[in-house]
């Protein structure tokens, strides 16, 4: 079941706040409180293929998903020490892997109230958060969903990765000539707009992702229908559809889909579009693409033309 964003917050609240009081050992709850953590992401544990207690040649790992990461669990009263345990985690990365399916790529040590992120091959921690902090750092655990998790909580940082992400999708397109550069601008910014909403919560169910999703799926199609139309939506107070993929999307009151940008993407500009849409757009400054569109130049909207 993909939840949203916001949904995946709500779950995590209500997590942190069950388990806050814990004090018991590790044996008695890791299980549950992994299937809970994991039912937070939307995920049910045995449908996945992740495993409880796998046999390595060092020992036995807490939980293993196949492909996706190790967790190993220790008692609350080890969340300061958890440092102490990364050999341990190490040993167990480094055994879990074969020729035909190699190491999972994430991997995590927790102590019910302190998660620590090390990564297989990293000396210092990816992150490190409490359990209350948890609602706050769902982009690191994001690979529980399928996604990409996000371990930079700079600001600036997460900025640049999506403005080079998207500069490139324009710069790409504007070589090619795949549109005229009002309508490229328009598309960046319609697309930029549609990412800022998935996190937000204001369009649902990641309706842009999944469309590009769709896109790379099957290249009989056009992100000149599909994205099209979902701009068309979004310019569109009524006559929205009750079923199918664009059902609930929203009217964006203004002017920014006005007129909708229909533009043909090549496979890899899809790809780097969607790549995009896996940084955390909450975290994005919005004035750096207000300001100006990544061809430069400004790019605030007066009716149809540039301002």
């Amino acid at each position: 079941m993909a939840l949203q964003g916001e949904e995946i917050r709500r779950r995590l609240r209500e997590f942190a706040a069950a388990w806050g009081g814990y004090a018991g050992s590790e044996k008695s709850e890791a299980q549950t409180f992994l299937n809970d953590l994991l039912a937070c992401y939307g995920v049910d544990r045995r449908s996945e293929g992740a495993r409880f207690e796998e046999r390595t040649s060092d020992g036995f790992m807490d939980l293993f998903w196949p492909g996706v990461c190790i967790v190993e669990m220790k008692r609350p009263s080890e969340a300061r020490r958890l440092h102490a345990h990364r050999d341990q985690m190490l040993r167990y990365w480094q055994s879990s892997g074969t020729p035909a399916s190699p190491a999972p790529r994430y991997v995590v040590l927790c102590a019910f109230h302190r998660f620590w992120e090390p990564g297989a091959v990293y000396t210092e921690p990816r992150v490190v958060f409490d359990l209350v902090e948890v609602p706050d750092h769902l982009d690191a655990l994001l690979f529980l969903a399928g996604g990409r998790p996000v371990f930079v909580h700079d600001q600036t940082e997460v900025t640049r990765e999506a403005v080079e992400l998207v500069t490139d999708v324009y710069r790409r397109l504007q070589e090619r000539r795949a549109a005229e550069r009002d309508v490229l601008r328009d598309f960046v910014l319609q697309s930029v707009w549609a990412m800022f909403a998935e996190d937000l919560a204001m369009l649902p169910s990641h309706l842009f992702t999944r469309v590009l999703d769709g896109l790379l799926a099957d290249s009989a199609r056009s992100s000149r229908d599909d994205l099209g139309q979902l701009f068309a939506y979004l310019n569109e107070p009524h006559d929205r559809p009750d079923e199918g993929m664009y059902a609930g999307t929203p009217y964006a009151n203004g002017s920014l889909f006005a007129p909708p940008a229909r533009v043909h993407l090549e496979r890899e500009e899809l790809e780097l579009l969607r790549q995009a849409c896996d940084s955390s757009w909450r975290k994005v400054e919005p004035a750096i693409f207000g300001a100006r569109h990544p061809g430069g130049g400004v790019c605030r909207k007066r009716g149809n033309r540039e301002a």
